[in-house]
């Protein structure tokens, strides 16, 4: 999961851990349980005794064994450790177990875990009197409960670690960042990753601090570390693309002028008369012109959003391998090397 705070007002990091948090723990599945399906959930101090029988007579008196496979039911579900797992579980035994009406109560919900789905199912067979299909799906349930729980119940510590720094973070940075810098106490680092992210900007400041929960195995500093990378991501696209316009916006000036610096350079040359010379002296003026109201503020746009370092690698790209080229003594065309490198070196003031 990514969280986007990108044209959001300034956050509080308190709360965007806390919706951070929430958003991991889904919400809550929609109930459509039927009356003809529904059946209160049985007394479980009644039959306890019962249940503690030999698994052999239980299967004898079906009554008994559909209370002894909802209480292992329930128990793999809450060893799932999944947010509102009992109300999915009924959400999907409510929808027959399966089928299109399922698939969209299931959509609706934000994370369901494959256990509460399968569980389910699992309940609609016991209401439904199939306790041998019921059995039979139920040890994948408790299958992928073994394998879920401990990561959840881990989660959770994670999650309440984290925001239990952020609150202190929240008071107080510097003793926050103190804590990560020198105990790595990596709870302390996330929140103050979120601090840099969120409130600052400071993507780049951020991603250490992030990546040392990361690296520690907590899943929410994950999360925002993708998101922290795919932000700076599309702000390198977009200072690319700005940087683009700008060069394409310069070059085209800059080979007009490089073309008429050559023309100028070759009438000078080869045009005599007092009227080639008036020309020639008109031609230079208006070079003049485009340089100061054109060439250099458009260099300045360019300087904007880049350097001079990435203005000389571009122009000398440009020059040695796409010059622009004019008609020179003779009808030759003729690339403009020599001048476009001289127009692309002009000191703008």
């Amino acid at each position: 999961m990514t969280m986007r705070i990108r044209g959001v007002a300034r956050a509080s990091l308190l709360s965007f851990l806390i919706g951070l948090i929430a958003c991991a723990g889904g919400r809550r599945a929609p109930r459509e349980t039927s009356t003809s399906d529904a059946r209160p959930e049985p007394p479980e101090s009644s039959a306890s005794n019962d249940l503690d029988k030999p698994k052999e007579e239980s299967k004898t008196d079906p009554e008994r064994r559909r209370l002894e496979l909802e209480k292992r039911l329930k128990a793999a579900i809450e060893l799932d450790g999944h947010a509102q797992g009992w109300e999915m579980t009924e959400a999907v035994a409510g929808c027959r177990g399966g089928g299109p009406k399922c698939t969209t109560i299931v959509n609706k919900v934000q994370g369901i875990s494959e256990a509460c789905f399968l569980g389910g199912q699992v309940l609609f067979f016991l209401r439904d009197g199939d306790l041998d299909e019921a059995e039979s799906r139920l040890e994948r349930v408790e299958a992928s409960a073994e394998k879920m729980g401990p990561i959840r119940k881990r989660a959770a510590a994670q999650q309440k670690a984290v925001t239990d720094a952020a609150y202190e973070c929240e008071k107080d940075r510097a003793p926050c960042k103190s804590r990560c810098d020198k105990d790595n106490d990596l709870p302390s680092c996330i929140a103050y990753g979120v601090a840099l992210y969120v409130e600052d900007k400071k993507f780049a400041d951020a991603r250490p601090y992030l990546k040392k929960g990361c690296d520690g195995n907590y899943e929410v500093s994950c999360n925002l570390l993708k998101d922290v990378d795919k932000v700076e991501a599309e702000d390198r696209k977009s200072a690319t693309a700005k940087i683009d316009a700008a060069w394409a916006s310069l070059k085209s000036i800059g080979d007009d002028l490089a073309t008429k610096k050559f023309l100028h350079a070759f009438a000078a040359t080869n045009l005599k008369g007092p009227r080639n010379a008036r020309a020639t002296q008109n031609m230079g003026a208006h070079i003049a012109s485009i340089t100061k109201d054109d060439f250099c503020p458009a260099m300045k746009e360019f300087l904007k959003v880049s350097s001079r370092a990435e203005l000389a690698k571009r122009a000398k790209a440009h020059c040695d391998d796409d010059p622009p080229t004019a008609t020179g003594l003779g009808g030759n065309e003729e690339s403009l090397t020599a001048e476009c490198k001289a127009v692309f070196a002009t000191t703008c003031p």
